[in-house]
């Protein structure tokens, strides 16, 4: 995406997107790759995403990242009963959907005919320019059980504040959604467990193998393609920049050290190799679900670790980069310096934690219970 590079300085200037990235995204109906043919989305299958989002990133990592937003809450609407899929797209199937999955950070209680929900969630990616959001909180059900409830509110029943003076990823607008209380009907809500995979109130209507798919557990490949393009756009300008350049000291040329030939090929395989793994995860995922499975639990954390990895490899890609390229990337005019600030930012995300993810694998690999409540 040629514009949204020459676009990304001012797209991080303005802590969000540009109307004009906004009018692309809904014109060119890259945030619909998931959204249902019957309403005029793409239903691709999983790897487009990776091919996608890579590209994009690869232009502006914060337009990027915010499309996976957009394109990623389209799949869990599909899994929403029929009611709420018509009441969200029928009229404008290029509604943009945004919101924060942070359970913890909201309540609901069940009340006749739907819940009653509030709360304060953070890490609202895209939330500036969307038409609708969803949120994710701890609910009781009216019954003495608690557990996770995802809802579905228009933009004009949540308040969005300002908090996001952030280091990278800036013009994501990653904001906070606070909601003081809400009704919600309940064809508008969706318990955690009918987003794990198989049947949802929505596959009823889209049978595509991709809406089968346990979401939460595909949120690190979504975020690491973001992560590869990111990592391809750095390595594309550093050999650019390389090839031309002349050490201040010596007088010699950079590409002849061979101290810069290891560290390129180091960056070159690693992003490889992180890119190959997101593309097999997808494909394992769709080829378990075509012959009527589901991941188990201990392949749900193993898909979600290695999303973790490959995240992991395109940082250090970064970073090796960032290394070689001496002190002209600390400027703010060096485009290299907006990477490594956005590939530090996008490694804070939970999908992208090693620790976290691999914490949970090793534990299903020792025996040990699962201590994830999404996967």
């Amino acid at each position: 995406m040629p514009v949204w590079r020459e676009r990304a300085a001012h797209t991080d200037a303005l802590r969000a997107l540009p109307a004009e990235t906004v009018a692309e995204i809904k014109e060119s109906g890259v945030a619909r790759i998931f959204q249902p043919a019957r309403f005029g989305g793409c239903e691709a299958p999983l790897e487009a995403m990776v091919h996608v989002l890579s590209t994009l990133a690869r232009g502006c990592a914060s337009s990027a990242w915010v499309t996976a937003q957009h394109a990623s809450h389209n799949l869990l609407i599909a899994l929403w009963p029929e009611a709420a899929q018509r009441r969200i797209w029928e009229r404008d199937p290029t509604v943009l959907v945004s919101g924060s999955l942070a359970a913890a950070s909201g309540w609901g209680r069940r009340v006749p005919g739907g819940y009653m929900i509030g709360g304060r969630w953070p890490w609202a990616s895209g939330v500036t320019t969307c038409d609708w959001g969803i949120v994710a909180a701890s609910t009781d059900d009216g019954q003495n059980r608690v557990g996770i409830r995802h809802y579905l509110l228009p933009r004009a029943e949540f308040e969005v504040i300002d908090v996001w003076h952030a280091m990278g990823l800036r013009g994501t607008a990653s904001n906070d959604i606070a909601i003081a209380e809400a009704f919600v009907p309940e064809a508008m809500t969706l318990p955690i467990d009918q987003m794990k995979g198989g049947d949802a109130p929505g596959t009823a209507l889209n049978t595509a193998l991709l809406y089968r798919t346990p979401s939460y557990m595909m949120f690190g490949v979504i975020q690491g393609s973001v992560c590869v393009g990111i990592a391809e756009a750095a390595l594309e300008r550093y050999l650019t920049h390389a090839r031309g350049r002349v050490a201040l000291m010596s007088s010699q040329r950079v590409t002849d050290y061979p101290t810069q030939q290891a560290k390129v090929a180091e960056a070159a395989a690693s992003l490889a190799a992180a890119k190959a793994s997101l593309l097999s995860i997808c494909r394992e995922v769709t080829d378990l679900i075509a012959n009527g499975a589901l991941p188990s639990a201990e392949q749900r954390a193993m898909y979600r670790t290695q999303a973790a990895l490959a995240g992991r490899l395109a940082a250090q890609t970064v970073n090796a980069l960032w290394d070689a390229g001496g002190g002209a990337g600390v400027l703010d005019a060096n485009p290299m310096s907006r990477l490594f600030r956005d590939m530090s930012a996008a490694q804070r995300h939970f999908t992208m934690n090693w620790d976290v993810n691999a914490i949970t694998y090793g534990r299903l690999l020792l025996g040990l219970p699962s201590d994830s409540a999404v996967l």
